[in-house]
């Protein structure tokens, strides 16, 4: 692992992990015949081979907390109970380090699986970890004098591909 980088603001020193894009996938959430079945056998063992031990090199460094960048599940489920299971499974898989972990979402973890199956498991988990009642994907908290701000682009992009949301002064 690199050395870490030294804030100028804070108040005193500490670490994170920052890590992303590890499309958590089990071929049980699947249907048997799944097109495109070869990703999610490739991102399964991933999970195994690579995640696995990243988290546990993580937990032996012992960071203050570790923030998620997005594309933690490979989704990809219309069924809403297998859809819960995978997100509960790879949260589950990061709460291992036992340090609070901050996720901002991806593409994958909000829009390849029933809005409600992300929402009921996403947006519970978000509030425990910042201790406080999360409604949305954008959300900011601040650690020893450092500010860190997550966004949900995939919103803004929605926002902004309206016709309202181009307004002309």
């Amino acid at each position: 692992m690199d050395k870490p980088v030294k804030s100028t603001t804070a108040k005193k020193e500490y670490s994170f992990a920052a890590i992303g894009d590890f499309h958590y996938a089990r071929r049980k959430h699947y249907p048997k015949n799944l097109p495109g079945e070869c990703k999610v056998i490739i991102y399964q063992w991933v999970v195994k081979h690579v995640l696995k031990p990243m988290l546990s090199e993580i937990k032996t460094s012992c960071p203050d907390f570790i923030v998620q960048t997005g594309d933690f599940i490979e989704g990809m489920i219309k069924d809403q109970g297998k859809a819960r299971e995978q997100l509960k499974e790879a949260l589950g898989l990061l709460s291992l380090v036992k340090v609070p972990v901050y996720i901002s979402i991806g593409g994958h973890d909000k829009h390849t699986i029933p809005r409600k199956a992300c929402n009921d498991v996403m947006l519970p988990f978000l509030s425990q970890q910042l201790n406080r009642n999360v409604k949305n994907y954008y959300f900011s908290f601040d650690y020893k004098g450092d500010k860190f701000i997550f966004l949900d682009t995939h919103r803004l992009k929605k926002i902004l591909l309206k016709p309202s949301g181009l307004k002309k002064n």
